[in-house]
């Protein structure tokens, strides 16, 4: 717990003159305890026997100061630590207050903050008294109606008092301690009228029952009661009887137990017992764990703020808290780092794996103990602060272990140099045969230095850097010396070359292995560092349960308890409150629902390239390793800049490596093609859903061809009693007299459900889709449920549904619209599997709102005057509003009169009503389709034309469940899954819908998105350079993925950009492949022409000939020189591959054509032979170097790609929101004036039963507004890996580049 054990209580927080500080000596204790704490406060009234409770806990007879007179003897807050005793590995600190009612100090406001220091710092409150609980103990215990005034759970910044007092108010169950009532001297025996005996805990429920009434009296009362029962979660009783005789009291400390009679001592085990068990860790705002450390910075916070003058809030005390942990975590994560770090360091110089994998154990080692202390950590701040610090840490020691391998390296060839050194001196190298000798002494210096271990990861440099210098000094050796012949010369020189070139390729390929061995480690690091993250999330989310666990049990608690004792309103005001917690502990789920499996899905980004490309000390070492700095098309050697210019380029230019400008997709030309609705317009209305013997099915050849419209469509529906004339509204919409069928006889003429698109005429690049449907009632059909269906189906498809009725809106004309009444029964909101039967019908009744369609009710042969009794003169609105008036009462009547104008009412968004006067003479109303507009009466004419334009301007687009945009595509998709739902006997489901939808639409983007990226790819006309392959790909992948996001729609997870992503990625690498091989193929083809004069030469045996060896070579070289100069070979290493491949069969070419020449001396060969090695040498380092350059071209291409894509999810997600709070605006508007309807007619029950679903609107609106989850989890993941590439694909394309 901490090295010295707390001998005796101290005080923890003084109370000098009414003012609270801090002892700093006692916060000291506590931070050296790393244990979890339990922690006891005990308040009271003076002199009521605390103490003695407090020192009974710790086990002890004295401790905390114990008094028999009538003064106070604690002062302020004292404080005992001592180890858990039933809890291993935990602390109990027992807190033991000041005496409240003090009537030396008189001051009851320092009283009050005293009580409320002990409910904030404690997990178990102990209320100590004397006698009884009665009124005047209760009266006494006013400081818990003022806890309200003290203490804030939410910052007040982000709302207003009013509604923060509220809310502290409700949820102070979730932070507040348990509450143990210890009732000491009590006398009486524990009976309660007409219950008899009772335990102490009834007891306790007994005097804190409330009040019925409203009285101020009644209301003073309650409040204490209220709020003991409202603000902890657990309530306790103890009663103990007096310990001993009246002497012995005033001496109780120092009494043997003798002494103290056995029924308290019993009382006293059994408080203690309890406390022990049933006292939890002390925890924050959200479910963390207090440890003493914690504990004592959680003292230090709540004193002086409340010194400040300021209320102490429970979220900034977290807020702070979490800031001044995690800081101390990363420190110590750093520590446990650098500490581990310092074995490696003092084995330095080491090499790269084993500084790599002791860099990796220790890096996991620091997150795991950064995770320990870390809590509230949500954007990951601080341990990017942690990772970015020790990532500081390890360069430095990658750039001493660099250093120290460099002056171990350089020391031991100076050492092995001596030897030659003297040999310089005494000019011995300078003798006939002295170069000989050198080259002997140097090649045993290189092997000895080849067999020394442990040179570390600069050996291969030193060295080359080594030859170099000796390079001069044994040209230097060779001249002077005279046994030599000039030709002899000749060949050591060009044997010096090649050994100096093979050097520097062996040192360039040892530093592509150690890169390549560090980025697979970084890897495995930050794949744990995810692992970590995970389970701390899942620690967190379990932590917030439990505490929304607690608040909701205490809260059902509370009100079943008052259920039971009649007080059936506040019963029912807790509903709200309880919902709201239930609804937290679901939004707590959605950590798992959308988070995880996001971080899952990253975690392949997250790799080692993420430092390659997104850490300035990453980008110094990729261009370490590359041997020199590449920013566009230029090469500047990294050894020229100085250490200042190194850092601070990296700042400036972020990516240096290439920079191709990309082309944005032509948006103009893609929302062209969009916009072809479909190739043939249509003509006349189709059928779209026929109804053959009852049965529905969809007619295919109406749903193709709604596929092959890609605008938003507005949907309008019209139903009605058959024979109303419905169809001709439908016709005037389309701006046509003739199309839908009319009829003039008995007959139901329309069947099934009939479609008609035309272009939308005031809402460009948008289609109308006309829904007239078949008449309800057909005499001939006689199926009421098939008629249900059709209505049920009307409802589902449309934005705008218009029911046609005749005559007047009185109560038949209600009582035929029953089908709404019906339509609960028909349509689900949510899928069953995801919520309960009696729930689902709950959500689907309050929830319809917000998907249904507007409704407008045209009423047509209207003959009577739109006036009111007591009203005059009225708006077809205002006769709508009259028509479905609800009547007062509760019996079966007044319900089935009110069924179905309730319905409309909170069913649809908006009610708008057309009153059409009779169109014509009784003679021409057979034929009002063929009738010339002369012919029909002018009211008439005048209303259609309000109702068309009223339409066309108010009617919006089609929506799914989430506000998205429905196109003809989607549209009739919609019509088959909700027609297939009902003929396979189900009930159409919204959110199945939208799932199905979304999973259609989402797998068709991911095909046109590929699509897009194929076509376009096609036009790559092969071979290409790396430089050009790949600005293609990124334009084409951002074209790909706009396209995607343009069709998609609910990606939430991001799963089908994914897929788009992986078919495109693996796309690109098959491209990558080919173009390497038509480059290969290209490349070969060229040498080979540019090679037939040679083999014609050969053939005749030109090169045979004395001097044949020479003019070998020049042809040699001018196929090289024309080779070079011709464009468009491809990729740049796959022609130096071929060049060198060419170069190294042409080897033992030359070497035989050398042989032969009989013009050259033996010397010359030997030259000649030293410089083809040479030649070839050189070749394969500029391939090497040429496929490190492209291959950093690629990668530095794949991630601009791969910003683009995570931007535009950002977008996506942004729209598909706003898309979310269009919608529930609308629900909300529509209640709220529901509600100020039923207000002011009178029906005040039924508009307050409206408040909770309004309620709940608005906390939905609020919770997709500030969109918590995506901001504070999602989007920190998707930043962390923006700065990555996918790890399948870096090795896929460094594979096919390198390889």
């Amino acid at each position: 717990m901490c090295r010295q054990p707390m001998p005796e209580p101290i005080c923890v927080v003084e109370n000098v003159n009414g003012s609270l500080r801090v002892n700093d000596g006692a916060i000291e204790y506590l931070y050296g305890i790393d244990q979890p704490v339990v922690v006891v406060s005990v308040v009271g009234l003076y002199r009521t026997g605390k103490s003695y409770l407090m020192n009974r806990l710790a086990g002890k007879q004295t401790g905390f100061a114990l008094g028999s007179t009538i003064e106070s003897k604690t002062k302020g807050i004292w404080m005992w630590c001592g180890p858990h005793p039933t809890k291993a590995e935990h602390t109990l600190v027992l807190l033991d207050t000041e005496g409240l009612g003090d009537v030396d100090k008189g001051d009851s406001k320092n009283d009050a903050w005293i009580f409320c220091l002990a409910v904030l710092l404690s997990s178990t409150l102990v209320y100590n008294s004397r006698g009884t609980i009665d009124n005047t103990a209760l009266e006494k215990l006013h400081y818990v109606t003022e806890l309200a005034e003290h203490i804030r759970i939410k910052s007040p910044s982000p709302a207003g008092d009013e509604d923060e007092d509220e809310q502290d108010d409700s949820k102070f169950v979730q932070f507040f301690p348990n509450f143990v009532w210890t009732v000491r001297d009590f006398v009486l025996e524990l009976v309660i009228e007409k219950k008899g005996q009772v335990t102490e805990d009834e007891y306790l429920d007994f005097a804190l029952q409330l009040k019925k009434g409203c009285g101020k009296t009644i209301n003073n009362y309650n409040l204490p009661r209220q709020c003991i029962r409202s603000y902890f979660p657990t309530r306790k009783c103890f009663v103990f009887p007096l310990p001993a005789t009246q002497d012995n009291m005033a001496r109780l400390e120092s009494l043997d137990e003798r002494d103290i009679w056995p029924d308290f001592l019993k009382a006293t085990q059994r408080f203690c017992d309890y406390v022990f068990n049933k006292s939890n860790v002390k925890t924050l705002k959200g479910g963390h764990r207090v440890t003493g450390r914690r504990f004592g910075h959680l003292v230090r916070l709540y004193v002086d703020t409340i010194c400040s003058g300021k209320m102490p809030c429970l979220e900034n005390a977290v807020v702070t808290m979490a800031q001044i942990e995690n800081e101390a975590a990363v420190q110590e994560g750093l520590k446990v780092y650098q500490s581990g770090m310092e074995q490696v360091k003092n084995l330095f110089p080491v090499s790269i794996d084993e500084i790599s994998t002791e860099h990796q154990r220790c890096s996991n080692v620091a997150t795991t103990e950064f995770m320990k202390r870390s809590f509230k950590d949500e954007t990951k701040e601080y341990l990017k602060s942690l990772s970015e610090e020790v990532d500081k840490y390890y360069f430095e020691l990658l750039d001493q272990n660099m250093t120290m391998s460099e002056i171990k390296c350089s020391k031991l060839l100076s050492d092995l140099y001596k030897d030659m050194s003297e040999h310089l001196q005494q000019g011995e190298y300078t003798k006939p045969g002295g170069y000989e000798l050198y080259c002997i002494h140097r090649d045993n210096i290189i092997t000895q230095y080849h067999r020394q271990p442990n040179k570390g990861v600069k050996a291969e440099d030193v060295l080359e850097m080594f030859l170099s210098q000796r390079s001069v000094e044994a040209n230097s050796i060779l001249q002077a010396d005279k046994r030599l012949s000039e030709n002899e010369k000749k060949i050591q020189e060009e044997r010096e070359k090649a050994a100096l070139i093979e050097q520097q390729k062996k040192a360039a390929e040892e530093k592509q292995i150690e890169m390549a061995r560090m980025m697979e480690v970084e890897k495995e690091s930050q794949q744990e560092r995810l692992l970590q993250m995970e389970k701390k999330f899942e620690e967190e989310k379990d932590l917030q349960q439990e505490e929304l666990n607690k608040a909701v049990n205490s809260k059902l608690a509370e009100q079943k308890d008052l259920l039971e004792k009649g007080f059936k309103e506040k019963a029912e005001l807790m509903n709200q409150e309880i919902e709201q917690l239930k609804k937290e502990k679901e939004e707590n789920s959605l950590f798992k629902k959308v988070v995880m499996p996001l971080v899952e899905r990253t975690a392949p980004l997250l790799t080692a390239a993420a430092k390659a490309w997104g850490l300035e000390e990453w980008q110094v070492f990729l261009n370490i390793t590359l041997k020199g700095y590449y920013h566009f098309d230029q090469v500047v050697p990294f050894s020229t800049l100085s250490v200042k210019t190194r850092k601070g380029y990296q700042v400036r230019n972020k990516h240096p490596l290439f920079s191709p400008s990309v082309d944005p997709p032509d948006k103009d030309k893609m929302a062209e093609q969009e916009n072809i609705m479909c190739r043939e317009p249509m003509p006349e209305p189709i059928s779209m859903v026929d109804n053959i013997n009852g049965s529905l099915h969809v007619n295919t050849g109406a749903i193709e061809y709604l596929y092959r419209i890609n605008q938003p469509v507005v949907v309008v529906s019209v139903v009605g009693l058959y024979r109303t004339g419905k169809s001709y509204l439908m016709n005037r919409l389309a701006g046509k007299h003739a199309g839908f069928a009319l009829g003039s006889t008995i007959e139901s003429k329309t069947k099934g459900i009939w479609m008609w698109c035309v272009p939308h005429p005031t809402k460009a690049d948008h289609t109308l889709v006309l829904l007239d449907t078949e008449g309800l009632g057909d005499v001939d059909k006689g199926d009421s449920k098939n008629d249900a269906w059709i209505f049920c189906l009307a409802v589902l498809l449309s934005s705008t549904l218009v029911y046609n009725s005749r005559g007047t809106i009185d109560n038949t004309a209600l009582e035929k619209l029953h089908y709404v009444t019906e339509l609960a029964e028909h349509i689900r909101i949510k899928s069953p599997s995801l919520a309960g039967a009696e729930d689902e019908d709950e959500q689907n009744d309050s929830q319809f709102v917000q998907f249904f369609p507007n409704f407008i009710w045209t009423v047509r042969d209207f003959v009577l005057e739109l006036v009111i009794e007591k009203k005059g003169q009225v708006t077809e609105d205002e006769y709508l509003d009259f028509a479905l008036q609800l009547k007062k009462g509760m019996g079966r009547k007044e319900s089935n009169y009110n069924l179905p104008r309730q319905c409309i009412r909170s069913y649809f968004p908006t009610r708008k009503c057309f009153v059409f006067p009779l169109p014509a003479s009784q003679d021409n109303m057979a034929r009002l389709e063929s009738l010339n507009e002369n012919d029909i009466w002018p009211d008439f004419l005048k209303v259609t034309e309000r109702f068309c334009d009223y339409i066309f301007k108010e009617s919006n687009v089609k929506t799914l469940k989430g506000g998205h945009k429905v196109t003809g595509r989607r549209f009739g998709h919609l019509v088959r899954l909700y027609v297939d739902t009902i003929s396979s006997g189900n009930v159409p489901c919204l959110e199945n819908a939208v799932v199905a939808m979304a999973q259609i639409e989402n797998q068709a983007a991911v095909q046109e998105g590929l699509k897009v990226y194929q076509s376009g790819m096609e036009k790559v006309k092969f071979p290409v350079s790396i430089n050009e392959i790949a600005a293609e790909h990124q334009k084409l992948s951002n074209m790909a993925t706009t396209e995607f996001m343009r069709r998609s729609f609910k990606d939430e997870q991001g799963e089908y950009l994914r897929k788009l992503t992986e078919a495109v990625d693996k796309h690109y690498a098959v491209l990558l492949g080919e173009n390497i091989e038509v480059s290969e193929k290209k490349c070969q083809e060229l040498l080979s022409d540019l090679r037939e004069e040679m083999n014609e030469n050969l053939q005749q045996g030109v090169y045979t000939k004395p001097g044949g060896y020479e003019l070998y070579c020049r042809h040699r070289d001018s196929i090289i020189t024309q080779y070079h100069k011709q464009p468009n070979k491809g990729v740049k290493s796959m022609a130096e591959d071929v060049l060198e491949e060419f170069l190294r069969a042409r080897n033992v070419e030359a070497n035989s054509i050398l042989q032969t020449d009989k013009k050259l001396t033996e010397n010359e060969k030997k030259i000649k032979e030293e410089r083809e090695k040479a030649v070839l040498i050189e070749q394969q380092k500029k391939a090497a170097e040429e496929k490190q350059m492209e291959m950093a071209k690629v990668m530095q291409v794949e991630r601009e790609s791969h910003q683009e894509r995570l931007q535009q999810m950002k977008e996506k997600f942004e729209e598909e929101k706003c898309l979310q709070q269009e919608e529930l605006n609308k629900a909300v508007e529509s209640k709220l004036a529901e509600q100020k309807d039923l207000l002011e007619k009178g029906f005040k029950e039924k508009a307050t039963l409206l408040d909770q679903e309004i309620e709940q609107l608005k906390k939905e609106k609020e919770s997709s507004g500030t969109g918590s989850i995506f901001k504070d989890y999602v989007m920190p993941i998707v930043h962390a890996a923006t700065d990555t590439l996918s790890t399948f694909l870096q090795y896929k394309l460094m594979r096919k580049v390198m390889f």
